[in-house]
């Protein structure tokens, strides 16, 4: 064994304290422990805690915030994204994202060019995303609930006092798992109403949608209506896990253990694109992301799975696609983020 692949198996040991039983061999049980350390986000991540004071000021600018220009059913980031933390969103000519200094991470924003780099607050924002004139994110400096603030730096409120995962903002409506029971949930951001979708406990590996359904994780794929009716298994597999990247026209792609798939959504016909042990898949128009864990670094391939090339030497824990940009944590505990242009 390769010092190189040592030092990346004993970095995934460190990274999720899950035990796994039976014969798979030591680089596939990383990858299992890798993909179910989703379940949990760490508060040691925020630069602090102020859960006191920021209780008092829930919803506290609600009334004036209100005029918030929204577009039908605009997303607030690609699934892809947010399957891997939404570190980052892209909008008209700016860049949102977590941004680390002196070992602190606050929200930014910056030109597409890299230019005009903006500190917006000083929250600790996981799962980025811009609809309207606002950023909503999980804030972790204080306990995960979700906040929003305008993309100028005003108008910083928070919206619920759920301990949430993985959000989604689409139109006037918040998806998002909530961390009290794991179940799916939608808030509507200008009622405030809060609905459950599904009693299914969501699983490692996200969720993702398209212009009527919601996907997520339960033993295989299923499907949800935005309204929580017509419940669908979409795949089912017998996979210790799987993790959603997006969805794409009729194609869901996903990955587990034994590599990287696609399944149509009326489960007509489904694809092997990739075979071999990857994690934390992402994808733009034309390729995959994801991290080759054999090979300890990050990679693309086509959608038809052609052309597999590395990217970057670096091992990534989790991938964030932003125009001919990725974003990645290379090092997972604390955090260490880093710009890597796609095509060099």
């Amino acid at each position: 064994m390769t010092k190189r692949k040592l030092l990346i198996i004993t970095t995934l040991l460190m990274f999720s304290s899950l035990t796994f039983s039976g014969c798979k061999n030591a680089v596939e049980e990383k990858a299992v422990a890798v993909e179910n350390s989703r379940k949990k986000i760490v508060n040691t991540y925020s630069n602090n805690s102020n859960k006191n004071d920021e209780k008092s000021n829930i919803n506290k600018n609600s009334k004036e915030n209100s005029n918030v220009t929204i577009k039908g059913n605009e997303k607030g980031n690609t699934a892809g994204n947010l399957n891997n933390f939404g570190f980052a969103a892209k909008k008209g000519d700016w860049i949102y994202y977590l941004h680390e200094e002196d070992g602190k991470r606050y929200l930014y924003k910056k030109k597409i060019d890299g230019s005009s780099k903006i500190k917006l607050t000083d929250d600790t924002p996981f799962y980025i995303n811009v609809v309207g004139d606002y950023i909503y994110y999980n804030n972790t400096s204080d306990n995960n609930n979700i906040y929003r603030i305008k993309t100028d730096g005003t108008g910083r409120e928070k919206i619920s006092e759920d301990e949430v995962q993985e959000i989604y903002v689409e139109g006037n409506n918040i998806y998002y798992i909530n961390l009290e029971d794991w179940k799916l949930y939608r808030l509507s951001i200008d009622k405030k109403e809060k609905v459950k979708l599904s009693d299914d406990t969501i699983e490692v590996g996200g969720i993702a949608s398209d212009e009527e359904w919601i996907y997520y994780t339960n033993k295989g794929i299923h499907k949800i209506k935005k309204d929580g009716s017509d419940k669908t298994v979409v795949a089912e597999e017998n996979s210790d896990f799987i993790s959603l990247i997006g969805i794409e026209g009729d194609w869901i792609y996903y990955l587990n253990e034994s590599g990287i798939f696609k399944i149509k959504k009326d489960k007509s016909s489904k694809e092997n694109i990739f075979s071999g042990i990857a994690a934390w898949g992402n994808l733009d128009k034309e390729h995959i992301y994801f991290s080759d864990i054999n090979n300890g670094c990050i990679c693309k391939i086509d959608k038809d799975g052609k052309n597999k090339v590395k990217v970057v030497d670096d091992f990534a824990y989790k991938i964030n696609v932003v125009g001919d940009s990725i974003y990645y944590d290379y090092s997972n505990r604390p955090i260490k983020l880093k710009w890597d242009k796609i095509n060099k």
